[in-house]
């Protein structure tokens, strides 16, 4: 079955074997130190959830090759129109691995293609959204959202078993897996206390971030900033399409204000950035912790402001069942493949 909502939420379509699971998925092999997680000209990262490097060496370039111990590389960046490329090739008996990155994530693609039937995984990210396709053996993913993140969390046993493991081999000592497993932790911790808050007053404040008086919208900039960081999830889902060119600044200025920008994820940034993120607490209701179901459903229906129609404790096809009926909700289209 295939879900999408382009750019605003995650699809997941899975196409398992009769008698697999998600829990068959095999971990993929470290390669150790590759030539381009060596080189001194550019550190590969994930900003506000999508693959990114950065170089300090705008101003030039450089490239290298390495054909030993059974395997060839090659690693090149260079400065193009004021935009950073690199990109990088990886081979060996048992597979083939392209990777190409411009500087500020506009463009994104990580591909490994197995030569002896091993995992095959096409990783692309453009200016909308991320997406995975992967085969393993009989088994089909194909996943896209808004960001890394979303993808980790809607897949986590696949990215953290096969789409991470690949991605380390661009940088020495990275772990996104930990990011990824840590972050849920904290997300579910977070939940504990999570509270919209005033709503009725926070949309009051943004109406008049548009007041013709400035001493009018500087006082309502200052309501809204004083509410501290539990204020972000509702700006995050706050319906921006009818305010002015002042009110989307103001909000958007607020939210990077908590969220951080221009440096690599972390954690407690991204906690606050998804903590209310509707799609990423419905795909928390999957889990197969009674507790976290619980937690999600919870979360949920503090978002959507009503009880959801969902029953944690319920069997598994229950579950199944209800989730399906409820998919529609957070998903422009729904089509069978």
């Amino acid at each position: 079955m295939k879900y999408s909502q382009p750019g605003v939420v995650l699809l997941i379509w899975l196409t398992f074997a009769l008698g697999t699971s998600a829990a068959d998925i095999p971990t993929r092999r470290s390669v150790g130190n590759t030539l381009l997680s060596q080189n001194g000209w550019a550190t590969v990262l994930i900003e506000n959830g999508r693959l990114c490097m950065f170089s300090p060496n705008f101003g030039g370039g450089s490239a290298s090759t390495s054909n030993s111990n059974g395997r060839k590389e090659s690693f090149s960046v260079n400065n193009m129109n004021g935009q950073c490329r690199l990109q990088y090739d990886f081979a060996d008996k048992d597979e083939t691995v392209h990777v190409e990155i411009i500087d500020n994530g506009t463009h994104a693609t990580v591909k490994a293609d197995p030569k002896t039937g091993g995992p095959q995984l096409d990783f692309q990210q453009d200016v909308k959204q991320c997406s995975l396709t992967a085969k393993i053996g009989d088994q089909t993913w194909e996943l896209h959202g808004p960001t890394v993140w979303h993808l980790a969390l809607g897949a986590p046993e696949l990215c953290r078993k096969q789409l991470f493991p690949l991605l380390e081999m661009l940088r020495n000592g990275w772990k996104p897996d930990a990011v990824a497993a840590d972050l849920e932790d904290s997300l579910f911790k977070s939940a504990a206390t999570f509270t919209l808050g005033d709503q009725q007053r926070w949309a009051q404040a943004i109406r008049e971030l548009s007041a013709n008086s400035y001493s009018q919208r500087h006082a309502a900039f200052r309501r809204l900033r004083e509410a501290g960081r539990a204020i972000v999830p509702y700006l995050q889902n706050y319906d921006v399409a009818q305010l002015d060119a002042e009110q989307r600044t103001r909000i958007q200025g607020l939210i990077a204000e908590y969220t951080g920008s221009g440096t690599e994820d972390t954690v407690s940034a991204l906690t606050i950035r998804l903590l209310g993120d509707r799609q990423i607490w419905f795909e928390l209701l999957d889990r197969d912790d009674l507790a976290k179901r619980t937690k999600a459903a919870e979360t949920l229906s503090r978002l959507l402001n009503e009880k959801l129609d969902f029953d944690p404790a319920a069997d598994a096809a229950t579950r199944k069942t209800q989730l399906e009926k409820l998919r529609p909700r957070f998903e422009a289209a729904k089509t069978a493949t």
